[in-house]
């Protein structure tokens, strides 16, 4: 089917855009960008690579940008009008679910385009904080820690075993940044290479450039905190 074999391409393509990495901790999600291949004609100090969808709530990406927003904006009329019925705020798993299958839709509609991108959502709630992957053909994948986009391979080797939930949120962030570092194969980062956003029981929030020196100056990875599964057997 070519319409399938698009979207196999999409899947292909996304994979070498720049890295996101997300993590959910015990009191929060962290939510990192890379910035440094942006078009010249982008200003990268005004350029955020991550969406709020609500107070709680809110998605990053890699592949299209214009794909992208176009789902932040259905995204943000299922929460609406959900909230609008139900009275309540729908679920981020129940968000999830809704956006696979709206993109697997596309897939079988002649007269739309797939989308090409990979949405990472990641929201907090009071019984726990939660990060979902929805590629582009739809399939929806919850994580603890995930690295998407160019060598998400190289990235997801470091984050794996690693028991994210044991964690606060301030712990996590420096080991999201050396997430990033090592798909970039880049020691060093400025602040304005990257987009660093914050989901915690005060809402979301983008870090301002002092706050991300502030943590690139921090290397950490799980092996340092003792949070991989080996050591916690050992």
């Amino acid at each position: 089917d070519g319409r399938m074999e698009m979207v196999r391409s999409y899947q292909e393509s996304v994979k070498n855009d720049e890295p996101v990495v997300g993590i959910a901790t015990k009191d929060g999600v962290v939510l990192v960008g890379s910035k440094i291949s942006l078009d010249t004609l982008i200003v990268s100090e005004t350029y955020v690579k991550t969406t709020q969808l609500s107070k709680h709530v809110a998605a990053t990406f890699v592949g299209m940008n214009a794909d992208f927003r176009q789902l932040c904006k259905w995204l943000g009329k299922q929460f609406y009008n959900y909230k609008l019925k139900n009275r309540k705020e729908m679920t981020l798993k129940a968000l999830a679910k809704d956006l696979g299958e709206f993109m697997q839709e596309t897939i079988l509609l002649d007269f739309i385009r797939p989308y090409a991108t990979n949405v990472l959502l990641g929201g907090w709630t009071e019984c726990g904080d939660d990060l979902y992957l929805v590629d582009c053909f739809g399939m929806v994948t919850s994580a603890q820690g995930i690295c998407l986009g160019r060598n998400s391979q190289k990235a997801n080797t470091f984050l794996q075993g690693a028991i994210f939930k044991k964690i606060t949120l301030e712990t996590a962030i420096p080991i999201a940044i050396q997430a990033i570092r090592v798909a970039l194969n880049a020691r060093f980062l400025c602040p304005f290479e990257v987009c660093l956003a914050v989901i915690n029981c005060d809402g979301y929030r983008n870090l301002g450039n002092d706050e991300v020196q502030h943590y690139l100056s921090v290397f950490q990875t799980p092996e340092d905190l003792g949070l991989t599964k080996s050591k916690e057997n050992q």
